[in-house]
């Protein structure tokens, strides 16, 4: 029997047949092949040059159409697919006509770090994805590979001021539009677009104003110090053992250097007046 199975998150063609010499010598010189002794069968990779050489072996009847469909090189080309409450997660080998059709669909967008893509969830853009891919399509988690964020994003109504580089203040909340306009107001402010918060001067007017807000608005705040760091003194040459001084030798000779240096120029400004 042949058919497709997955095997350690892999598609793979797996073999089951009675014990036949010639078919299992002809099997083990295709590359890739791999012997599963729990399930008693071999199993190939998804290769158009697998599927050729055991249509060669066993015949076209014995291998399934699923499988003889797969010889097209760009159908082997597998797509992980995931759907999320908002988004559709896409992950595949980099195909120029894939990356086509997908940039053509609503609220795309590149995951670099990871390397996927995100697709908005829509009913339009899921028939699309269907329609395309077609058989090409499992379903695999993808959203498990991106690590929790350090900083957990605040409540609603919730103000979370940090001490940022010397000067500084980092200010991260929810959305709102009034205290987006009144941190626009402040001078030397930036929006960190990557980062996702707001950077501005740390003033008692800037702390006034924020504090007056989250009063009116009945907003929480947290304000957290940047920690402390030990300043040592710098140690004076006496405090340090085995302190490198330059010998008397030395010394000499540099005064000696520099008094026969002097005596030299003397000597040329007489002979200069004679």
């Amino acid at each position: 029997m042949i058919k497709l199975i997955e095997h350690k998150k892999e598609k793979r063609i797996s073999v089951e047949i009675a014990y036949n010499s010639h078919q299992i010598e002809k099997m083990k010189c295709i590359n890739g092949r791999k012997w599963s002794a729990s399930k008693k069968l071999w199993h190939f990779p998804v290769k158009s040059y697998v599927i050729k050489e055991l249509i060669v072996i066993f015949g076209i009847e014995k291998v399934p159409i699923e499988i003889r469909d797969l010889s097209n090189e760009e159908s082997l080309l597998q797509v992980k697919y995931e759907e999320t409450e908002n988004k559709i997660l896409l992950q595949l080998k980099r195909n120029d006509k894939d990356i086509e059709f997908i940039k053509s669909l609503k609220y795309h967008s590149w995951n670099k770090e990871k390397m996927f893509w995100l697709v908005s969830k829509t009913e339009e853009n899921k028939k699309q994805i269907a329609a395309y891919f077609g058989r090409r399509l499992y379903r695999g988690k993808i959203l498990g590979l991106l690590k929790e964020k350090v900083k957990k994003a605040p409540l609603t109504k919730e103000l979370h001021v940090y001490e940022h580089i010397k000067g500084r203040l980092k200010l991260i909340f929810t959305y709102n539009d009034s205290l987006r306009m009144l941190i626009k107001e402040f001078p030397y402010t930036r929006w960190d677009s990557k980062n996702k918060w707001w950077t501005t001067v740390d003033n008692s007017f800037v702390r006034e104003q924020l504090n007056t807000f989250c009063l009116q608005e009945q907003w929480k705040q947290h304000y957290y110090k940047k920690p402390e760091e030990e300043i040592c003194a710098r140690p004076h040459k006496d405090q340090i053992v085995n302190y490198r001084k330059c010998p008397e030798e030395y010394i000499n000779h540099l005064k000696l250097g520099k008094g026969s240096c002097i005596m030299w120029s003397d000597q040329r400004k007489k002979n200069h007046y004679l």
